[in-house]
């Protein structure tokens, strides 16, 4: 069944797309890339859409940066909900170190909490860990950085073993 809809019908008018949707019918509009006069087909999730970010003043990620104290720098990075998008390090020491993040309102106690997410930092190797689409805490953000990769090391990293940024909203 033909869904379109005739323009000025008797006087030969155009024929506008649509779709029928419970007897109502929708005018359809062509989002097409490419060319004038072509159709590329309907944007999709098998066509999509090009798009392109670019930047503006305000509205961005904000930026937690952390040059290791001896400690395990237990801290919270942000006291409500959140979504983490990078965490990015450079590791000086001769040793892994590794970033926890933690779903917390709080500083975490290393020694009991767990992570939600670790990163491991290589020595001398910079990380870069993006995270597209963002990694949810319901809580808070929170951080610490220590030598051990069991959830519940507690070992003190050294002072300017590391440096350490997370992207967040």
């Amino acid at each position: 069944m033909a869904e379109n809809t005739v323009l000025n019908a008797g006087v030969g008018g155009d024929t506008v797309a649509a779709d029928d949707i419970g007897g109502i019918k929708f005018q359809r509009l062509k989002l097409v890339h490419g060319v004038d006069g072509t159709n590329d087909g309907d944007v999709a999730r098998a066509n999509p859409l090009p798009v392109a970010q670019y930047p503006v003043t305000s509205g961005g990620l904000s930026a937690y940066h952390k040059v290791a104290l001896g400690s395990t720098n237990a801290a919270s990075i942000k006291g409500a909900a959140g979504q983490v998008y990078g965490v990015h390090g450079f590791n000086v020491a001769a040793y892994p170190v590794y970033v926890k993040l933690y779903d917390k309102a709080t500083a975490p106690n290393p020694a009991a909490d767990t992570p939600l997410r670790t990163v491991a930092l290589q020595a001398g190797v910079r990380c870069d860990d993006a995270i597209a689409a963002g990694l949810a805490f319901a809580l808070g953000i929170a951080i610490a950085i220590v030598k051990g990769l069991a959830d519940t090391d507690n070992t003190a990293v050294l002072a300017a073993d590391c440096v350490v940024d997370v992207d967040y909203k």
